[in-house]
């Protein structure tokens, strides 16, 4: 009986995960190659520019406001802070000095992720 459930469970799962409009699918796939590029001290310009892709289609989705990312706010606060660590992190390395728009941060944690981004971008450029 309960490896029926589980079963089940899975099936529902996976329906529910195909229902996931495309826009999510690549901003979930850009974003765990990021976090594991992160991880593995490999990050380079390919994913940052792919995860900066990805958030600029999903804002651009007309479903936007409906669209649920699997993350609870405190997960993607969690998610954004730590990302925000590793780009003072990356100019502190690269000699790179941060503007006070790059280290500004605002209630919209999605506009704060792409401004990080958008640093972590520049300093890659100017350590090149």
């Amino acid at each position: 009986m309960v490896a029926g459930t589980i079963t089940a469970g899975g099936v529902v799962y996976h329906k529910i995960k195909n229902r996931e409009p495309e826009v999510v699918k690549k901003y979930h796939a850009a974003l765990r190659d990021y976090i594991n590029d992160i991880r593995s001290g490999e990050l380079s310009m390919k994913p940052i520019n792919r995860l900066m892709d990805a958030l600029d289609e999903l804002k651009q989705n007309k479903n936007y406001e409906k669209i649920k990312i699997e993350l609870t706010t405190e997960e993607l606060n969690v998610l954004v802070n730590r990302i925000y660590e590793y780009t003072i992190k990356l100019a502190s390395e690269n000699a790179v000095e941060l503007t006070d728009d790059e280290l500004r941060s605002s209630d919209n944690t999605i506009l704060n992720l792409q401004n990080y981004l958008k640093a972590q971008k520049r300093i890659f450029e100017a350590a090149a």
